[in-house]
């Protein structure tokens, strides 16, 4: 039934009956909007840890790291796990400072340090956006998985899906051949079915409905229960995910052995080494991916650290928790066991591509096809449990996001006066807008990886002048809204702006390309180079037969056998961040988004056609990261400050722990606010305008901790590359 076992559709149902019990019991207990969006601010550590969790991973985790890894190898998956541990002292602060900061939502941070309620409204904007657009991609990334956990066997395809399916498979075929040997009717069949794009996967659920049944089970609870319910949940699936993670390794490494005849634990990393390219297994270097350098690693790090802040779900996880230690726990347990996981990630991408990565050109269906092929009756169907709860995990936190900043920032200010029920009724009612949103960006989508670029851009232009908002008394609205501003026009209005204006992305100008210089490489043969050799041999020879061939003929490889590799990067443009193309009449035109930045730069008399892609990649990136700073600077130094009384009450908040008690802890704010040395206590520099403060002893056990697992597990992906090298021969 649906491609899965009775046993597996009872796994299913019973998971998600758990899941609306638990949100409508909780209902019972909703009374205040603190209830409701905050879970009345009573979460424990487990809690946290699991809240954080959930809000960090989800359905496009495993899914990306699979796609990483079969793009650009090992790097491409590393350069997550690098840039996170570099954020995991960052993710012990920010929980605390947001949890003492004693907020509902993110953007009343701009009400409360600020005194703009436009500069609020802004911000709830271009979260709400961000926020729906995630959600989509979410929905989407799930239902494809599930929709390849479901295919249907060839047997069962109507005429209509095995027609299709075969015009998939003769499009992959023509694909391949080289084009001096085909036939002018065999290149206008590929154009034809290129144009097609037809589907080789055929499922027994209509990926819409499956869209629209998601949905409905997070309305379901998260609408009813609202935060408390959803970090419940989270903390179930949460455990689900992690023993999803760990359940997929044992009966991949069983498959590769009997697959390739190696035997025991490091059978299947001498499987691995022995089938797949050594350009997978690079760390720094790698031929297959010319802008993995490590100044725009430490770039991409210091990027995702300074926008992170910005992103309002931090606050819903932070501010539900009993006190800021308990938030500082938290956020910092939370992104570890992500990081954990990243490393079984990792190493399943490699189990999955050595198994299945020739089977499938679309890399968003290898996970759901290799717990299909791997996973036994009624872990399946848990399977499908899990990649739901991963979805779910995520946008339980983003609706309650959502539904906070609309109420509070959009409908509070123009509906006032009303009672903490009529709130918490309009709360569960914008509930809907997120999920609607994501239903209608899922249902018309078809790539997974801009969303990941659009939130890193959205929240970069915002986390600069809320950073300084916490650390320098002189950040004011008008070099918030110059930062924020100017960002999020170099960032997303001009280059809009650009791509919507007609043969922009012809214009010979903005065409200018960056080249890498070839580069040689000496590697030992897997089996996979040892048969694209053969292939190249044989499309050779039927070349020489007809007369067409160009060049000599290619070696034969033999396994373990050094050969030399050459490497010759495309060319890359240099105001698009995408790739170059054609189109059908064979001109040439730009992919991706338009970086303003750079094209300021190259007005200015900056020649970027001498450098390469990696070094024009940190041009731009080191100025996307400075800009919005050097703007809150420049114009907080040249305009007057906020008041002082205002300023002193904020931050009185941030001088002050947080109390379990309401009472006793506004009792203790009162008292910081009132004396002038409790508000500098505590400071590096007292009676400045920098609020940094002294790092006590609790804060630094954490930062350490943090600092020192983030280098532990980047060392174990490390490592994890070199296991069965030498056996396979390398």
């Amino acid at each position: 039934m649906m491609g899965l076992h009775i046993i597996d559709l009872a796994v299913i149902g019973v998971y998600f009956a758990i899941v609306v019990y638990i949100g409508f019991r909780v209902m019972k207990k909703v009374n205040t909007q603190e209830d409701f969006f905050l879970g009345g601010r009573q979460f424990n550590r487990f809690y946290q840890t699991f809240s954080q969790f959930g809000q960090a991973t989800s359905s496009e985790s495993a899914v990306q790291s699979v796609a990483e890894v079969g793009a650009n190898g090992v790097p491409g998956a590393l350069r997550q796990s690098i840039q996170a541990g570099m954020g995991y002292p960052i993710n012990w602060l920010f929980p605390k400072w947001l949890r003492r900061s004693r907020l509902m939502s993110m953007a009343g941070y701009f009400n409360e340090r600020f005194e703009s309620k436009n500069l609020a409204t802004l911000y709830s904007v271009a979260q709400i956006s961000l926020f729906l657009m995630i959600g989509g991609m979410g929905l989407y990334a799930t239902s494809t998985t599930i929709m390849a956990i479901t295919e249907k066997p060839l047997e069962e395809l109507t005429v209509e899906e095995r027609m299709e399916y075969e015009q998939a498979e003769r499009l992959s075929y023509l694909s391949r051949q080289p084009v001096e040997l085909m036939t002018p009717d065999e290149i206008e069949e590929l154009e034809m079915l290129r144009e097609l794009n037809p589907s080789r996967l055929h499922s027994y659920l209509n990926q819409n409905l499956l869209i629209l049944f998601i949905a409905f089970i997070v309305i379901l609870y998260a609408a009813s229960g609202g935060l408390e319910a959803a970090v419940y949940t989270d903390t179930m699936q949460g455990v689900f995910i992690l023993a999803l993670t760990v359940m997929l390794v044992p009966f991949g490494m069983i498959q590769l052995n009997a697959l390739h005849g190696t035997t025991g634990l490091l059978g299947p990393f001498e499987a691995l080494h022995r089938t797949l390219p050594q350009t997978m297994f690079e760390i720094f270097g790698s031929p297959t991916w010319a802008e993995f350098t490590w100044y725009n690693i430490l770039a991409l790090a210091f990027i995702s650290m300074a926008g992170n802040i910005a992103f309002s779900n931090n606050l819903v996880v932070a501010g539900a928790a009993r006190t800021d230690k308990v938030a500082s726990w938290g956020g910092l347990s939370g992104q570890l066991t992500k990081g954990v996981g990243q490393v079984f990630w990792i190493f399943l991408a490699l189990i999955i591509i050595g198994l299945f990565g020739e089977q499938t050109t679309n890399p968003d269906l290898l996970w759901g096809q290799a717990a299909r092929a791997l996973l036994p009756i009624g872990l399946l169907g848990l399977m499908v449990a899990c990649l739901t709860a991963a979805y779910m995990s995520s946008a339980d936190m983003h609706m309650m996001t959502v539904s906070g900043l609309l109420t509070h920032h959009i409908y509070k200010p123009v509906v006032q006066n009303k009672s903490e029920y009529h709130y918490v009724q309009v709360g569960r009612l914008m509930t809907l807008v997120y999920i609607v949103g994501a239903v209608l960006i899922a249902m018309n989508s078809d790539n997974i990886f801009r969303m990941f670029k659009f939130m890193l851009l959205i929240n970069l232009c915002c986390g600069p002048a809320m950073l300084m908002g916490f650390l320098w008394r002189r950040t004011n609205t008008a070099a918030v809204w110059a930062s924020m501003g100017s960002a999020l026009a170099l960032t997303l209005l001009i280059p809009l702006m650009v791509m919507l204006w007609p043969g922009s992305r012809y214009n010979e100008s903005l065409l200018l390309a960056s080249h890498s210089p070839h580069v040689e490489k000496q590697s030992i043969a897997s089996e996979r180079d040892v048969n694209e050799r053969f292939e190249r041999i044989e499309n050779w020879k039927r070349l020489e037969a007809k007369g067409l061939a160009t060049t000599v003929r290619p070696e034969p490889l033999q396994y373990g056998e050094p050969f030399i590799q050459t490497f010759l990067p495309a060319a890359n443009p240099i105001f698009w961040d995408g790739n170059f193309d054609r189109n059908d009449s064979g001109q040439r035109y730009a992919r991706g988004f338009f970086k303003a930045e750079l094209y300021l730069l190259h007005l200015l008399g900056v020649d970027f056609t001498s450098l390469t892609p990696s070094r024009v990649e940190f041009i731009s990136l080191m100025f996307r990261l400075f800009f919005p700073f050097a703007a809150v600077l420049l114009i907080g130094m040249l305009t007057p400050p906020i008041n002082e009384r205002h300023l002193n009450s904020f931050y009185a908040k941030q001088r002050t722990p947080v109390h379990p008690d309401p009472i006793e802890d506004r009792k203790a704010v009162e008292k910081v606010i009132n004396d002038p040395k409790e508000i500098n206590k505590g400071k590096i520099w007292p009676n400045s305008n920098w609020e940094i403060d002294r790092i006590n002893s609790y804060d630094a056990k954490g930062i350490s901790v943090g600092a020192s697992v983030g280098v532990i597990l980047v060392l174990l992906i490390v490592w994890l590359t070199t296991i069965g090298r030498s056996a396979a021969g390398m």
